[in-house]
């Protein structure tokens, strides 16, 4: 099973720049941990 989560710029900052305190699911941390590597490829590729 494949699942296609996407963000916006507003939430990827919002995700990286989010207390520690603050309690993300493991999903949605992977998920975002994910869409910002995929970024990152982006950049350099």
């Amino acid at each position: 099973m494949t699942i296609n989560v996407s963000f916006n710029d507003e939430v990827i900052e919002n995700a990286k720049s989010t207390a520690p305190s603050f309690k993300f699911s493991e999903f949605a941390q992977m998920a975002v941990r994910n869409e910002i590597d995929r970024r990152n490829k982006e950049v350099e590729d």
